[in-house]
């Protein structure tokens, strides 16, 4: 990967963007381009489709401004995890058709009962979901131009950058662009188109500089901190980790400090990387794919994050198809992969998105994680479960003999390799039916490990027996070779006796 070269005019984020402080070329530029969020918003066709990045990478100034034009006849919109209840989603006009939730889309769909026509995908078919679609304009929040022109798109590339940058090859597309200045400028890969578009390319861009959106690090809870302990002592020296965000990742990150050499390969990149890289922690020296750099799909946390992240050569942030692919996950050495997950059952598969029927979530790239790390030399996945919680004030276990109706399967049996309780480990990967079921209820809350026993024991998972333990037994398993022959004989006269007959 070529050396990014960043914005030469400001040398950090959030500084006052002036447009007289860039060459007569890039102005010109500007001025054709630039307009009023509201001015963009009043011409825009009736009938309105479009696809929005999600979570810090929002066009947040445009989905407010879009409540406020009230003569939509229809608004089709690709997007996922709002992070504010913009005045649009209650349009009853309004066909939202999401990915992943967040805590919008779970009120839109519990609390108001709006609905939303959640999309099933990993993270890698995202794009192509929204190709076949074709929404007509590509809304994105990116950094002001550097002295060429370019503006660098910030804190998200997975699937949103090849959808806009499809858009800007296609005149039949519009790629509108929301200029903040406190965004960072995120290196890329020049290969890749490093991250960055040029203003000439687009279609219309407008102000709007406002601090961003802030996800501070959540407090992991006594029983979050024993399932964290667990989980971190499967991370070695050498290795290279995924995690995402959550009290448990956050301490993982306290439990490791004394690691050394570990590399970042992850879809989300939060507040942990940064006492990780600042303590010497992270070096991404033995990655084995990508050596040198941490790389990420999309950043979201705090200032801190975003302050460290700024011109740091030292991270790559890359379209989604190349960091969440299972085989290119696998050119990781050591690969450890840890993630969330709702519910398990006896068979050993993973409910990580949903409650039944209720979308809570979305797969996002955990599956695809997963494979990667099974393909991954010395790799491992780790699934982190609650062993219970509370469902209508009762309290209920979260490993069960089936899942619920309706819940999906995220992870499929055949690649469940390691989860993880408060209670404990139950490795999976290599073992029986009959042992994953011991090694689960070993896990499970104490409150329920009789009831499961139960279960377990009427569905013939619990006792194993070695057979032949009566004489009928064996004396008819000794006549199995003498009764198939007798009746093949019988067989052979039966035929022969219908075609002489």
């Amino acid at each position: 990967m070529s050396a990014t070269k960043f914005n030469q005019i400001y040398p950090k984020r959030g500084m006052p963007f002036k447009i007289t402080d860039y060459p007569a070329s890039v102005q010109k530029i500007w001025h054709e381009k630039c307009r009023s969020v509201e001015e963009i918003v009043a011409h825009l066709p009736s009938k309105l489709s479009f696809a929005a990045a999600f979570l810090g990478a929002q066009p947040r100034a445009f989905l407010r401004a879009l409540g406020k034009r009230e003569d939509f006849e229809k608004i089709e919109c690709f997007a996922s995890f709002f992070i504010e209840p913009y005045d649009f989603l209650k349009f009853p006009n309004l066909h939202y058709l999401a990915f992943y939730y967040g805590p919008i889309e779970r009120m839109l769909q519990d609390v108001l009962h709006k609905t939303i026509d959640y999309l099933p995908k990993q993270y890698t078919q995202i794009d192509r979901c929204v190709s076949h679609y074709s929404p007509e304009y590509c809304i994105q929040s990116v950094c002001v131009p550097d002295e060429d022109g370019y503006v660098n798109l910030g804190l998200n590339s997975a699937a949103d950058e090849p959808y806009l940058r499809s858009c800007l090859a296609d005149p039949n597309h519009k790629v509108i662009l929301e200029i903040n200045a406190y965004n960072p400028w995120v290196a890329g890969d020049s290969s890749l188109g490093d991250h960055k578009i040029h203003l000439s390319e687009v279609d219309y861009v407008y102000e709007n500089h406002e601090p961003l959106f802030q996800l501070p690090a959540i407090i992991p809870t006594e029983k979050e901190k024993s399932i964290a302990e667990f989980a971190s002592q499967y991370i070695k020296d050498g290795d290279t980790i995924q995690f995402g965000i959550g009290g448990i990742p956050n301490y993982i990150a306290t439990q490791i400090t004394n690691r050394k050499n570990l590399g970042i390969h992850t879809e989300m990149l939060s507040d942990w990387i940064v006492d990780l890289s600042e303590l010497g922690v992270v070096t991404n020296n033995a990655k084995g794919h990508r050596d040198g750099v941490s790389v990420c799909g999309f950043v979201i946390g705090t200032d801190r994050l975003y302050d460290w992240i700024d011109r740091n050569p030292n991270v790559c942030i890359l379209p989604i198809a190349e960091v969440n692919t299972p085989h290119i996950i696998a050119k990781c050495k050591n690969f450890i992969s840890i993630n969330a997950t709702l519910m398990i059952d006896f068979n050993g598969q993973a409910c990580s998105e949903a409650l039944g029927y209720r979308q809570y979530s979305g797969p996002g790239g955990q599956f695809e994680f997963v494979q990667g790390a099974y393909l991954s030399p010395g790799g491992c996945s780790i699934l982190c479960l609650k062993s219970s919680a509370m469902v209508k004030d009762k309290l209920s276990s979260n490993i069960l003999p089936s899942l619920p109706p309706g819940a999906p399967v995220t992870v499929p049996r055949v690649f469940t390799n390691i989860v993880v309780t408060e209670y404990g480990t139950a490795e999976l990967l290599h073992i029986g039916k009959s042992q994953r079921v011991h090694e689960l209820i070993r896990i499970a809350h104490p409150q329920f490990r009789t009831e499961l026993i139960d279960t377990a024991q009427k569905l013939g998972l619990w006792d194993t027996s070695q057979g032949f333990e009566t004489v009928s037994q064996k004396v008819f398993y000794e006549s199995i070779s003498f009764l198939s022959k007798l009746k093949k004989h019988f067989s052979i006269r039966r035929l022969a006796a219908r075609l002489f007959k």
